[in-house]
């Protein structure tokens, strides 16, 4: 049996009951009647794929077999993998994710002190097995080949370093169409940090409408008025006055009254924006001279008002956001997260599900439990990537180490000096940054 499964069949067990388990089986439709294979061993195997390099039904056919004391065919096992599979452990992920959002949460601090949750947003893409195009399709290419791709979107909390959101999508459906889905996970007074790609004046509003706050970047483009509505040419105020701080109107239909903040940024990165963007844009749709000029500065567009932040802190804030990026990265290269199975759709739909709940269990299980034991530590600060890695690797002994006396001692040491960052001059890490946000 792949050792992790132990470690996870733990994780899970801890959590689920096994007759809630049932209960949920039975209402999806995947359990009808009793049968050897428990809802809690399937939940076991579909959710140790993430310890899997390549996927095959052999293999999870084997795990199954150990797990039920019985011996199951691949065939077997491709007969239970139907939509109600993909239902039954999709039930089990949303339900945790509603118990883990009744949980205790961080209190903001530092620049966040004003608000309740602090909340940056992204999305990554999944590419799939080509067969799977029919019902994932991909992006379009010049040959015109088949391509398959899902999209991963996730809302995580800052403050307690939790996940709050997260979903798979058809790559299709893209940012800008996703952009209105945090809307109805808001509580009064979140702050939500948003990538340029989300833009939408119209989910600005909802933003306001919740009584929450919100930051980003301002798109290119896009109309501007004074307070009096008299339009604004952005690029002639900043020619002569350097920078801006002021309240404006935003949107041609929504006229929706913004703080626009926009900085210089030094010669050097303005000419590297330019190159990229002259790079990365599709050759039919050559950039602007407003736009190559504007890239000049960093424009962003919140409520949060002067009072609270300066435009220094709010370029600073918007900075923290990338963290997310760092979770993409973490889940894609120790959760194997960019590693799916080829055909059954319904089989990609499990585990899609299956590998999300592991993250959540994670977080519960390994992720707090190991960062509360080194947060008390002088001079000690934790690498999420190394972090997951670690975990995901040693999850038995952890597990081991905790049960067994003087365990919890050596834990802590391996902790320390592998799951640390390392002390090079001249670059800031993650935990300095919070630091420096007053989060710790």
């Amino acid at each position: 049996m792949e050792p992790n499964l132990a470690a996870i069949g733990t994780m899970l067990s801890q959590r689920l009951s096994s007759d809630h388990l049932e209960s949920l089986a039975r209402q999806t439709g995947f359990l009808r009647r009793h049968r050897k294979v428990t809802p809690l061993a399937w939940l076991q195997v579909c959710c140790g794929t993430v310890s899997m390099g390549v996927i095959s039904m052999r293999l999870c056919a084997i795990s199954l077999g150990w797990l039920s004391r019985q011996v199951i065919s691949k065939q077997a096992l491709a007969k239970r993998l139907t939509s109600a599979s993909a239902a039954f452990v999709k039930a089990v992920m949303l339900q945790e994710f509603q118990r883990q959002s009744r949980l205790g949460r961080a209190q903001s601090q530092g620049v966040f002190s004003g608000f309740n949750r602090v909340l940056p947003g992204d999305s990554t893409v999944c590419a799939l097995s080509p067969k799977l195009a029919g019902h994932f399709p991909g992006a379009s290419n010049q040959n015109r080949a088949a391509t398959a791709a899902a999209k991963l979107q996730a809302v995580w909390e800052l403050c307690s370093e939790k996940l709050v959101g997260v979903g798979m999508t058809s790559y299709r459906v893209n940012d800008q169409k996703a952009s209105a889905r945090i809307v109805g996970m808001l509580q009064e007074r979140d702050l939500v940090l948003r990538d340029l790609g989300y833009w939408s004046v119209a989910v600005f509003a909802a933003i306001l409408g919740r009584g929450a706050f919100f930051l980003s970047r301002y798109r290119c483009g896009v109309s501007l008025f004074d307070r009096q509505g008299s339009p604004l040419e952005l690029l002639s105020l900043l020619q002569s006055a350097g920078s801006f701080d002021q309240t404006v109107e935003v949107g041609q239909k929504e006229r929706l009254p913004l703080r626009l903040v926009a900085r210089p940024v030094p010669q050097p990165v303005a000419a590297e924006r330019r190159r990229k963007l002259r790079a990365d844009r599709d050759k039919r749709r050559r950039p602007s001279k407003e736009q190559l000029a504007l890239l000049g500065w960093e424009i962003f567009v919140t409520n949060v008002p002067p009072s609270v932040w300066s435009p220094r802190t709010v370029a600073e804030v918007y900075g923290i956001r990338w963290r997310i990026e760092i979770l993409f990265k973490a889940f894609k290269s120790h959760c194997h997260f960019k590693t799916w199975p080829d055909g059954n759709t319904h089989w990609m739909e499990t585990l899609m599900h299956a590998r999300l709940l592991w993250v959540l269990l994670f977080q519960v299980s390994f992720s707090s439990l190991l960062l509360n034991r080194v947060a008390n530590q002088p001079k000690r600060e934790v690498s999420l990537l190394k972090l997951i890695q670690f975990a995901q690797q040693q999850s038995v002994w952890i597990q081991t180490q905790l049960r067994e006396p003087g365990g919890d001692k050596l834990l802590l040491e391996q902790l320390l000096r592998h799951c640390t960052y390392e002390k090079i001059k001249n670059r800031v890490n993650y935990q300095q940054v919070r630091q420096h946000f007053g989060l710790s």
